[in-house]
């Protein structure tokens, strides 16, 4: 991770723990199918689990790193901030599995759906089950108020877009 790892903001904050109403209540978001990967991959409703399994998930962790990136952009270049928030995924991607080699359990969060696999093999069982990376709306997750309720400002720039994601884990079985 060495070089890449300096790119990143990377900091521990409290650990989201939403009941499976408020999970359904921020769902709203996966449901509006904005990203297009509501059904079709397992990084989205359904293929998370319901509400009721995803806030039961979120209790498995009893920790939270928020890994942050600015980027020097306008926030109406649409393909760039998409490209980016891919990079940004395969970097949590990358960051989990170099986790699980150290013996932690790890849940990679991000905005929209896993991106890995260039076709989802949803709803048939999933190639690649170490590589997904769930949608964090579909476990309650608003970022941005999440953040904020968390006391983490969220400025909003015209020039810049810093992409968030989450990294929950559990350092219990780490030697």
């Amino acid at each position: 991770m060495g070089k890449e790892a300096s790119k990143y903001d990377v900091s521990e904050i409290p650990v989201p723990h939403f009941g499976p109403v408020a999970v359904a209540d921020k769902r709203w978001i996966c449901k509006e199918n904005v990203c297009h990967c509501y059904g079709a991959t397992w990084g989205c409703p359904p293929g998370v689990g319901t509400p009721a399994e995803c806030a039961s998930t979120l209790k498995l962790y009893p920790k939270c790193a928020l890994i942050s990136r600015r980027y020097a952009i306008s926030i109406k270049e649409r393909s760039a901030i998409d490209k980016m928030a891919s990079d940004m995924q395969n970097t949590l991607r990358s960051f989990g599995h170099y986790l699980r080699g150290l013996g932690y359990k790890v849940l990679p969060l991000a905005d929209g759906g896993c991106n890995y696999c260039v076709e989802c093999s949803y709803p048939e069982p999933c190639k690649e089950p170490d590589d997904i990376v769930r949608s964090m709306g579909s476990y309650g997750i608003m970022i941005g108020e999440y953040l904020e309720n968390c006391g983490i400002a969220v400025p909003f720039e015209e020039d810049a877009v810093t992409i968030r994601y989450l990294m929950l884990y559990d350092d219990s079985n780490v030697r």
